[in-house]
């Protein structure tokens, strides 16, 4: 890796009432080290002053640029889903993601793109350090070994810690402007991109080591899987159908139509034994996989209970 080489990167900062700690945000980017890049901020329709904030950030700083206004998008995913699809990115080497509430580290993207041409990876997530408004932090580890399937059933860590590469980045683009009604229906961009990405053979690294500290409020709209009003709202989701939904819409936007986890795992449906089978291959974290075979499991009984029984 030649650290004398100053990499383009473009960041796209995808925001939505976040009056209270964009600027702080903003200006930890600000300070990255050793790249070149420039802010692509897009503000969702907000009820504060989150945009007055960016364009006077924007008029004092050449390499932020703010969009329009948008309009009501209803979620991050579908705010950034709109900045990837409109960014041009021919200036630049990588493209970087970012909340709107978190701190990063200067040498955040620096490290990053060190890790990705040491590996010769497209992708890249970290680890992070959450912390609280109660002054708690504790490490959020994503980094255990990736599994054949994990990314279809989660994401490679926060969206906020992802990098990625221009020429794939290219094919992602335009995926997502062929497929755009299909792509803008799914909820989570982070977990879609990394599964578009393993799907596609696009080599993936997830980093041991932190560089931001990520934001725990009661605005996350998906925060860290800790504490008990945490996993009662995952296992709401769950029990509702979200995650199977989402799984499905996952499994056959980005499967080729030859794929066999899509004809035998997820044809119109989940085929619960043979995940069962494949629960190894299904999480990364062992405390996951041990929870997922428990729901599956149950979603079984149930079933043959009602089909044989009742």
């Amino acid at each position: 890796y030649n650290s004398m080489v100053k990499n383009n990167v473009a960041i796209l900062l995808a925001a939505y009432d976040g009056e209270k700690w964009i600027e702080e945000q903003i200006y930890s980017i600000l300070n990255q080290k050793n790249i070149n890049f420039k802010i692509f901020i897009s503000v969702d329709k907000s009820n504060d002053s989150t945009y007055e904030i960016c364009k006077s950030l924007s008029i004092k700083y050449k390499n932020i640029v703010l969009n329009l206004r948008s309009e009501n998008k209803s979620s991050a995913a579908k705010n950034f889903y709109s900045l990837i699809k409109e960014i041009d990115i021919q200036d630049y080497d990588y493209i970087s993601l970012s909340d709107q509430d978190d701190i990063w580290f200067d040498n955040k993207i620096y490290e990053a793109i060190k890790l990705m041409e040491k590996k010769s990876a497209y992708g890249y997530s970290s680890n992070t350090l959450a912390f609280w408004e109660n002054k708690k932090s504790m490490v959020i580890k994503k980094s255990y070994n990736m599994k054949k399937y994990d990314h279809f059933f989660e994401s490679a860590g926060p969206g906020c810690t992802y990098v990625l590469k221009k020429d794939k980045f290219k094919t992602l683009q335009n995926f997502i402007k062929l497929n755009w009604n299909l792509v803008y229906d799914i909820s989570q961009h982070d977990w879609f991109i990394y599964a578009f990405y393993r799907e596609n053979n696009y080599k993936w690294v997830i980093d041991e080591n932190y560089f931001m500290n990520y934001r725990q409020h009661f605005n996350n709209q998906f925060g860290v899987n800790v504490g008990v009003s945490n996993i009662i709202l995952r296992l709401k989701l769950i029990y509702s159908g979200w995650y199977k939904n989402e799984i499905i819409k996952i499994t056959n936007l980005v499967n080729s139509k030859n794929d066999y986890f899509k004809k035998k795992f997820c044809k119109n449906d989940l085929n619960y034994c043979l995940l069962i089978k494949n629960i190894l291959q299904l999480r990364r974290r062992p405390r996951d996989i041990i929870v997922l075979f428990v729901l599956i499991t149950i979603k079984l009984i149930k079933f043959y209970l009602k089909k044989y029984i009742v």
